[in-house]
């Protein structure tokens, strides 16, 4: 991890003009109700440059000539909080995991900066919206706080920069999320074990969320499964209902390794088999996610992978006589067929998913059909790299053909 560390901070280093100086904040906790707050979730952009997940952490990286020089500020130990809220990182701590040497406490902060506006005016610092600095203080108050000290002073967004950095994945990140797809590989066939007639969603739900936390992992996201209409919904927000026999249930989830995220849909039948109907518009489904992962490549772009998915689902929902146009294919499939996947489910895309595939990019591939008169919804989701002259299915093992659906539970 050290190596990988020291490797995209030299990136970002050779994307900012010389002499200059960016700041980044691992955030603050954010309030929930009354004394209570939300898990704490660190800024990503942070973390990746830093491998630290501490709240009220800084990064100061001083690019000057060929000299490039790196701070990490954290919070000091503090014995009484740390017997409320856990261990705090020592120096020590601090340093092995990030490998940056100079470390120090977050309060010279303000000393650092104001000696190194001495040496440079331009400042970048991430600017995406909502992230919070200090627990009364959000980034943008930061922003304008510095100008009422430092008129004179560049400030510039890094934001894209990182994001850009941060889609192109590393042999590393390509293996830590290799073993998240696998971990979740594992609890998805826990599922298609344990499911039956007159179970409740909320029992694979759980099981799910169970599996996961007994290897030590987390939640991707909020764990989705939909029996029967309630696939139609595209982030169903229940887990109340009962499934029942002869519909399909479709379960939307992800387990992570190292804060990278697997992001898996499988639809299989409650009962073990398949309806005639059900069967069709699968294979349909099926047969667009396999096309559009064979097809995507570098050069090509999300949005021309997702008007090939349009395609191919109207052709072939208009066969089975599901639609009558191409143009009623919106009530039966109203989502984007892929995002870029990485420490976030949604990795942040900068160009609103027009920009070139490149080796390296880690995309979904999740065509899907929801159609409300038949109680059926229907959605099969990969994760895909994109490699030097096409993709690779990163989750190939997770079984998804109709026989093998069968067969598998059968047994």
């Amino acid at each position: 991890m050290k190596q990988e560390l020291l490797r995209r901070r030299e990136n970002l280093f050779n994307k900012i003009d010389d002499n200059s100086v960016v700041v980044l904040f691992g955030g603050v906790g954010k309030k929930r109700s009354a004394d209570e707050d939300y898990n704490f979730i660190v800024n990503r952009n942070f973390y990746y440059l830093t491998g630290i997940e501490q709240e009220n952490s800084a990064l100061i990286m001083y690019k000057s000539g060929s000299e490039k020089y790196c701070y990490l500020l954290i919070d000091e130990k503090d014995p009484k909080k740390e017997a409320w809220t856990g261990i705090r990182l020592s120096f020590e701590d601090a340093k092995e995991l990030s490998a940056i040497e100079d470390v120090s406490l977050i309060s010279s902060l303000e000393e650092k900066l104001a000696n190194l506006f001495t040496k440079t005016k331009v400042l970048y610092l991430d600017l995406e919206k909502e992230q919070k600095v200090a627990a009364d203080t959000c980034i943008n108050k930061f922003k304008k706080g510095l100008l009422k000290h430092y008129e004179d002073l560049d400030i510039r967004d890094v934001y894209e920069t990182i994001i850009k950095l941060r889609q192109v994945k590393s042999p590393y990140e390509v293996e830590r999320l290799k073993d998240a797809i696998e971990l979740t590989n594992r609890c998805i066939q826990n599922l298609m074990h344990m499911v039956k007639p007159n179970m409740y969603e909320y029992n694979l739900k759980n099981k799910f969320q169970y599996d996961v936390s007994e290897n030590l992992s987390y939640l991707s996201f909020p764990t989705i499964v939909a029996g029967g209409k309630n696939a139609t919904i595209l982030h169903y927000p229940n887990a109340s209902d009962m499934l029942h026999n002869g519909d399909l249930v479709l379960c939307d989830l992800g387990a992570t390794n190292g804060n990278y995220c697997a992001d898996i849909s499988r639809t299989f039948p409650i009962n073990g088999k398949f309806t005639d109907l059900e069967r069709q518009i699968y294979q349909l489904v099926l047969d667009t996610n396999k096309e559009i992962i064979k097809t995507a490549k570098p050069g090509l772009r999300i949005v021309d992978l997702q008007e090939k998915t349009k395609e191919l689902l109207a052709e072939g929902a208009i066969k089975l006589g599901i639609i009558k146009t191409k143009e009623e294919l919106i009530n039966i499939y109203f989502h984007g067929v892929s995002h870029h996947l990485g420490l976030d489910t949604h990795d942040p895309d900068y160009s609103n998913r027009t920009s070139i595939l490149e080796p390296g990019n880690v995309i979904t591939v999740e065509p899907g059909l929801y159609i409300k008169e038949l109680g059926i919804g229907i959605r099969i989701e990969d994760d895909v790299l994109i490699t030097e002259d096409g993709s690779e299915c990163l989750s190939k093992n997770i079984i998804k053909e109709i026989k093998d659906i069968e067969d598998f539970m059968s047994k």
